[in-house]
């Protein structure tokens, strides 16, 4: 059954600190329904996001490192297996969450020709 998509909305925060705590919110509360995705700034924003990100899945007591995942260039060009991985797994539910989904962080470069596979 397709649904239509109904558009969020835009939030932009007073500062970068103010912006990330907005993204980590809506990244958490919506990973229960769809995959999520976030673009941020460049390469280093994007690594830096998703190392938070991973800390705060673990305090919520989530397999931080398997809910939360880096599609930035810095993994592709140190990891390269680890980021197809992570692309492969995009788009699939957490095993044994409970029909929870991936949150991935990406830079521009991962926003843009990138095909994100749902099955």
């Amino acid at each position: 059954v397709r649904q239509e998509i109904a558009p969020r909305g835009v939030f932009l925060e007073e500062d970068a600190a103010a912006q990330f705590q907005r993204a980590s919110e809506l990244a958490f509360k919506w990973h229960s329904k769809v995959p999520v995705l976030i673009i941020a700034d460049d390469r280093e924003m994007a690594t830096r996001m998703t190392a938070q990100m991973q800390s705060i899945a673990g305090a919520r007591e989530m397999n931080s490192k398997d809910v939360v995942r880096s599609l930035s260039r810095d993994l592709l060009e140190a990891v390269p297996e680890q980021y197809k991985e992570n692309l492969f797994k995009a788009t699939q539910p957490v095993k044994g969450s409970g029909n929870k989904w991936r949150i991935t962080i990406t830079d521009p470069r991962g926003g843009r020709g990138t095909d994100y596979r749902m099955s």
